[in-house]
């Protein structure tokens, strides 16, 4: 194994061959902080140390690295751009690599991400949103997907444990309390599987109820008892959830519509690039040639087309 913790000092180090010799390094993983990313890339700096000497603070780091832990490799973008010098030292790197190696650097991943979803300001958050389909449908969002690294709920149900999933409504004016809930069993030889029950909640009057032809691991009975027990404050973390979506929701729905007021939008956003309201869509499938309206002022105003 390459990576571990050290016990005095609890910080990540690395030992690698070179040859016949044995490299130590201190090192500092870091990610990404952008809540909504579901990137699993990490950038490891190595800075040589002995490794019973101290690590000192890296600032004119040796070497850096960017793996994807996803798929076990090295990060797409940094073969591209790296030296030949460091593409080389991160070749050696994942060639001595253990999966061991990997599930360390995943459960740093994860608490950095964790860290920053909870540190993170709803108004800083750049989520990515369906806007015309959440606000034409209703269609319910779930919190997990908007902030794939935040806190999830558990339940366990005869012996099998169930990743909940809890979704919300977004539609600006609505002020429903509702949130459907969502169970996935956990697989252990490939993580979740598909969905195996649905249960709604209205968490302000705590009134479960089953889904129309979504059929139960359990009476429903059962699963709300088994569900307050697993969650503690259960109501009120949905409450907060919701609340929590609802202001990101309303933060990247307000970014959109000023990039599509920009009277230059249209000249500067091409056909075929990523529309700017954030939906992923290309433009001339998502917002291009909608809602085209005079401002008060004159000037040409873009703005999102909203179906009910």
């Amino acid at each position: 194994m390459i990576f571990a913790i050290d016990a005095e000092t609890d910080r990540l180090v690395a030992r690698i061959p070179h040859g016949k010799e044995i490299e130590d390094y201190g090192c500092i993983a870091d990610t990404c902080r952008n809540p909504a990313c579901r990137c699993l890339t990490v950038t490891i700096t190595f800075r040589a140390t002995p490794l019973d000497g101290p690590i000192e603070p890296v600032s004119a780091p040796d070497r850096k690295v960017d793996l994807d832990l996803g798929m076990r490799t090295i990060d797409g973008t940094f073969s591209k751009s790296a030296t030949p010098s460091d593409l080389a030292f991160a070749e050696s790197l994942l060639e001595a690599m253990e999966p061991a190696d990997f599930d360390l650097l995943r459960r740093i991943h994860l608490m950095i991400k964790s860290r920053e979803t909870k540190l993170a300001k709803p108004a800083e958050i750049n989520a990515q949103f369906d806007f015309d389909e959440i606000e034409r449908s209703s269609i319910m969002q779930a919190y997990n997907d908007v902030l794939p690294f935040a806190e999830t709920m558990h339940v366990v149900i005869d012996d099998f444990e169930y990743v909940v999933l809890d979704q919300y409504c977004l539609r600006p004016g609505c002020r429903c309390t509702d949130a459907l809930l969502n169970l996935l069993p956990i697989s252990e030889e490939s993580g979740t599987v598909d969905t195996t029950g649905v249960v709604s909640v209205d968490y302000r009057s705590k009134a479960w109820k089953p889904v129309e032809n979504e059929p139960l691991p359990c009476n429903m009975a059962t699963i709300e008892l088994l569900i307050e027990s697993a969650n503690p404050g259960l109501y009120g973390k949905l409450s907060a959830r919701h609340k929590k979506l609802r202001t990101i929701y309303a933060h990247c729905r307000k970014r959109a519509r000023a990039l599509l007021a920009d009277s230059n939008t249209v000249g500067v956003v091409g056909r075929n690039d990523s529309c700017p309201c954030g939906s992923g869509k290309k433009f001339k499938k998502c917002c291009l040639g909608k809602g085209v309206l005079d401002s008060p002022d004159g000037r040409a105003e873009t703005t999102i087309t909203i179906r009910r």
